[in-house]
C-alpha cells in the first residue's frame, strides 16, 4: 500500500484579486477527488453573504466555518482587544483541525491578516503550521504575507494588481467580488 504523501503549504498573497477564488477552486477540486476539506474564513463578517459561502456549505466533503470576526479593514467600531481574543480563539479552532488528522486539506482564508496586523503572533501562526498532521495540505490567503510566513510555505503565489475596475468607480458586484 502506498504511503500518503506529506501535504504542502500554499500561500496566495499580494494586492491583486483572486486569492480566495484560488483557494475555493483548490477546495472544490479536493472535495471532488474525494478528499476531506475544512475551509475557515477569517475577517469576513456577516455583512455580505458571499457566493463561495453559499456553495461551500453545500459541498459534500467540505466543512465550512465562517468566523464572525469584525474586519479591521471594512468594519467600523470594533474593540481591538476583543478582536485579538476572538482571533486567538478561532486560530485555536483551526489548529485543532490541522492537528486532528481528520482533514486532507485545510484552507485558512484571510488568515495572513491575523499576523500582518498583529492580531495573532506570527511565530505562533508558523508553529500551528508546523504542528499539522503530515498529510494535511494547507492553503492560506491574504495580503501582506511576511517573509517568515512565506518561508514556512512550499508554494507562494503573489497576485499582482495591474488594472482594477474600482479605480474607474465601478462598484463591487455579487458573483464577481463576493
Amino acid at each position: 500500500m502506498r504511503e500518503k504523501q506529506r501535504g504542502i503549504i500554499q500561500i496566495y498573497t499580494g494586492d491583486g484579486k483572486g486569492k480566495t477564488t484560488a483557494a475555493v477552486g483548490q477546495a472544490v477540486r479536493a472535495a471532488g477527488s474525494g478528499l476531506k476539506v475544512v475551509f475557515f474564513q477569517f475577517f469576513k463578517s456577516g455583512v455580505l453573504k458571499s457566493g463561495e459561502e453559499e456553495i461551500l456549505k453545500n459541498i459534500k466533503n467540505i466543512d465550512y466555518v465562517k468566523f464572525d470576526q469584525k474586519s479591521p479593514f471594512f468594519d467600523k467600531g470594533f474593540d481591538l482587544d476583543s478582536l485579538k481574543k476572538r482571533v486567538a480563539r478561532d486560530m485555536g479552532t483551526a489548529e485543532r483541525a490541522l492537528c486532528s488528522g481528520e482533514y486532507d486539506m485545510a484552507v485558512l482564508d484571510e488568515a495572513v491578516y491575523a499576523a500582518a496586523y498583529n492580531l495573532f503572533m506570527e511565530k505562533d501562526f508558523i508553529e500551528i503550521l508546523k504542528k499539522r498532521k503530515g498529510k494535511t495540505e494547507v492553503i492560506i490567503t491574504g495580503r501582506n504575507a511576511s517573509e517568515e510566513i512565506c518561508a514556512a510555505a512550499d508554494l507562494v503565489t503573489e497576485m499582482r494588481e495591474i488594472k482594477h475596475p474600482f479605480k474607474k468607480g465601478i462598484k463591487m458586484k455579487k458573483g464577481r467580488e463576493y
